[in-house]
C-alpha cells in the first residue's frame, strides 16, 4: 500500500514542528493533522506543490510503498523505489561524526549548492 511520507520528510530535514510549517504553508489545520498521521488517503494537486516546495523534494518523495503481500514484492517492480526505508535520525548520525568531519561534509554541501 501507498502512503503518505510526510512525518518522515519533516523528520529528515529537521524540522521540529512540522504541524507549524503545514500550516504557515497554507495547509488546514485538520489536514496537516492528517498527513502527520499518516491518515490521509488522498492528497489535493495544489498541496503536492507546496509540499514539494516546502521540503524541497520531489513528488514521488511525498510517498512510500509497503507491499500488501509477497506476491506483490518483487525486485522489479516499479514501486520499489519508494519503498519503506529506516529512516536515520539526522541529528544524531551527526553528533557522532567528528568536528573535522562534519565541516568537510558542510564543505561539500556548499559547493553542492553552487551553479
Amino acid at each position: 500500500m501507498i502512503h503518505i511520507n510526510i512525518a518522515a520528510l519533516a523528520k529528515l530535514r529537521g524540522i521540529r514542528h512540522p504541524h507549524r510549517h503545514l500550516i504557515k504553508a497554507g495547509i488546514s489545520d485538520k489536514v496537516a493533522r492528517e498527513y502527520l498521521r499518516g491518515k490521509k488517503d488522498r492528497l489535493v494537486v495544489q498541496h503536492i506543490e507546496i509540499l514539494c516546495e516546502l521540503f524541497n523534494c520531489s513528488p514521488n518523495e511525498l510517498f512510500v510503498w509497503q507491499p500488501d503481500n509477497k506476491a506483490k514484492d518483487t525486485p522489479q517492480h516499479p514501486l520499489q523505489v519508494i519503498r519503506v526505508q529506516p529512516l536515520p535520525d539526522t541529528i544524531q548520525a551527526l553528533q557522532q561524526i567528528p568536528v573535522a568531519e562534519v565541516k568537510k561534509l558542510m564543505e561539500n554541501l556548499q559547493q553542492q549548492k553552487q551553479p
